[in-house]
């Protein structure tokens, strides 16, 4: 189950408790929605985590990238040829 179907499924519920006529039945939407609501959380965390994980190996890329830049620099400017 997508995201935005967490959502519409977790404020359905939501909607569902507030309108309930007897106790049983606010309390089983209000359970649904609770749990609705941990999914949604769990997915966002997780997606976090995928965003930071992938954020920190663009970050390690990039200083590869700078370092092995600055490298042929130092080769260019000490006359050796960048591609040997």
């Amino acid at each position: 189950m997508d995201l935005i179907e967490l959502h519409r499924r977790q404020q359905i519920s939501v909607g569902m408790a507030a309108a309930a006529v007897t106790p049983e039945a606010r309390s089983s939407h209000s359970r649904l929605a609770s749990g609705y609501a941990a999914r949604i959380k769990n997915y966002d965390a997780s997606a976090e985590e995928r965003f930071s994980a992938i954020r920190a190996n663009e970050h390690v890329a990039s200083l590869r990238a700078d370092h092995a830049g600055k490298l042929i620099a130092n080769e260019n400017a000490a006359g050796a040829s960048p591609t040997a």
